[in-house]
């Protein structure tokens, strides 16, 4: 679900999340770039200066995506298999896999998050502006969004955000079906292991012809399972459980920007500058809230890319048959929410701080996309 930017679900009555603080309670969204300040010294801090707020969320893009893997694994594996509980989960995955078996897969996010996340921010400006002139025609000579009201606010955040998520989801698509791969791949081994032993297993309905040796068992890496997707249900193979995917993302940011803008809004005084606890707090709320609107969709999709893994790698075909009962689809929703809190309150948090700190010193400038 993303992302998850002044991300989808992130905006503020008074600016939003790439604004450089101060800002006049027009300005609305992140920007990509912001053109080149006057006194300057050197090319790196012109560039720096240039491309803060891209610099920023690829910063707060790694931090929080290191800093939430392990439990957005414990939530897949909870989706797609049968466990107790959350700690259950937790402890079976230690003693089997160690450490690293929260963390296998997180290279692919660390690179598509990043790519991701800027596409996002880039679309969602472009996207306020547009849908901010269907309400309100903007003069030519100006470079601010005339105010709005509150109802107007949030069907620009909301729809802008809608489309940003909807966009990002033909290139995070891939990266989420591999990264899915790479978390339960030794679960599906095992499933198929225990099944040609005669024994039930955890998410396995049938038996599965065929030898499993410990040649088997061992991980293949993200670039290996694109391929093995690849060779076994063409390139498309790697849009498994696409419309899943663009039905989570696009409600869940369209949810995600306005909660943070909203928030982010409230709690800051007019005229005023947004603290770092504002920040933390509008984006823990964001991240929550959206998750626990779109947990059951992405629950779907998290078993038909299961489904669509086990046939590429030589086990059970078919679907799952799903239960549309709220404890089927919302196992895992306690690590998911505490996850999606963490994460873009880190997020948030991290990418506001360091835009302020690259900008220091620096003239307030209309943004070059306004």
């Amino acid at each position: 679900m993303s992302t998850p930017s002044s991300n989808p679900g992130h905006p503020s009555m008074s600016s939003s999340p790439t604004d450089d603080p101060p800002r006049r309670s027009k300005d609305l969204g992140p920007v990509l770039s912001n053109p080149p300040l006057p006194g300057s010294h050197g090319p790196v801090a012109d560039f720096a200066l240039q491309y803060r707020t891209s610099i920023s969320a690829c910063g707060a893009s790694i931090i929080s995506t290191v800093v939430g893997f392990p439990l957005d694994t414990v939530k897949t594996r909870m989706q797609t298999y049968k466990y107790d509980s959350v700690w259950d989960c937790f402890a079976k995955t230690r003693k089997t896999e160690g450490i690293n078996g929260f963390f296998r897969g997180v290279a692919v996010p660390l690179f598509s998050v990043t790519i991701v996340r800027t596409i996002s921010f880039s679309t969602y400006e472009k996207c306020k502006n547009f849908y901010a002139t269907l309400l309100r025609p903007i003069s030519a000579s100006s470079a601010a969004i005339p105010d709005m009201s509150p109802v107007e606010r949030t069907f620009v955040y909301g729809l802008s955000g809608m489309t940003a998520g909807a966009a990002t989801t033909f290139i995070a698509c891939p990266f989420e079906l591999t990264k899915l791969s790479t978390q339960i791949e030794k679960l599906m081994a095992q499933s198929r292991l225990t099944a040609t032993s005669g024994t039930a297993s955890p998410g396995s309905t049938s038996p599965v012809a065929g030898s499993i040796t410990t040649e088997t068992l061992k991980p293949k890496g993200s670039i290996q399972s694109a391929r093995d997707i690849v060779r076994a249900r063409g390139f498309m193979g790697l849009y498994s459980g696409f419309k899943y995917h663009l039905a989570r993302d696009a409600i869940g940011t369209g949810l995600y920007f306005t909660v943070y803008e909203t928030v982010k809004g409230a709690l800051t005084k007019a005229g005023g500058e947004a603290t770092t606890l504002t920040y933390a707090i509008s984006g823990g709320l964001c991240g929550a809230l959206s998750w626990c609107l779109v947990f059951p969709v992405d629950t779907i999709k998290s078993v038909r890319q299961r489904d669509a893994l086990r046939e590429a790698f030589g086990g059970e075909v078919g679907k799952t048959p799903l239960k549309f009962n709220l404890r089927r689809m919302y196992r895992g929703v306690s690590a998911s929410m505490f996850r999606s809190c963490i994460v873009t309150a880190i997020n948030f948090t991290v990418y506001e701080e360091l835009k302020k700190m690259i900008g220091v010193g620096a003239p307030e400038e209309e943004d070059e996309s306004a």
